[in-house]
């Protein structure tokens, strides 16, 4: 089995795809050398990049929110789909209150709280976020649904949870259900 993680920052997260070959993307060379849970290693905009192979799995976890146009890497992404393969997005939910608060505030106060608040001496660094968020309203579940359908990709699992931090300003921020995690598979062809 092969597996994109698209946007796949720092972090090993694989232990489900045990036995497949995990190919990370990121837009910085530094993030996929320092994922030490990759076999192959891509650096590129996942909206854009030509991907060589296709895959069986793609993650795009918590990275949509942070692309000026999250459809155009969609498309991208379920292009290097083989047929019947699986699409799993997770996003913030647009109108949750953190959201709504991360949507409507500069980056500087981002990297401020991050640094001051949450005591994070790194944040804003390369590889250590807060990133640049856009949050477009287009991310809400009916609007993506509606792009699925346009695709012709059935909507296998949606679930929505509350975020996890580790802080209690942004838990109180985080009231109700903020992460979405979608799959979306591919139709086999015929």
């Amino acid at each position: 089995m092969k597996v994109l993680d698209a946007g796949c920052g720092i972090v090993d997260r694989y232990a489900e795809f045990s036995g497949a070959e995990i190919t990370g993307i990121d837009v910085l060379e530094s993030t996929v050398q320092a994922n030490a849970g990759l076999d192959r290693r891509l650096v590129g905009d996942i909206s854009t990049y030509a991907f060589p192979d296709r895959y069986d799995v793609i993650t795009c976890q918590y990275v949509l929110e942070h692309l000026p146009d999250p459809y155009a890497a969609l498309d991208n992404l379920v292009s290097a789909l083989v047929p019947g393969g699986e699409l799993r997005v997770s996003f913030p939910s647009v109108l949750s209150p953190k959201s709504l608060v991360a949507k409507f505030t500069p980056q500087w106060f981002h990297l401020w709280v991050y640094r001051h608040v949450l005591h994070f001496p790194h944040a804003g660094e390369p590889e250590h976020g807060p990133f640049p968020t856009y949050l477009r309203w287009s991310l809400r579940t009916q609007q993506l649904f509606r792009w699925a359908a346009s695709r012709k990709l059935e909507v296998a699992s949606v679930t929505r949870e509350r975020g996890t931090f580790g802080s209690r300003l942004v838990a109180l921020l985080m009231s109700g259900h903020t992460d979405i995690n979608v799959v979306l598979v591919k139709p086999p062809r015929g």
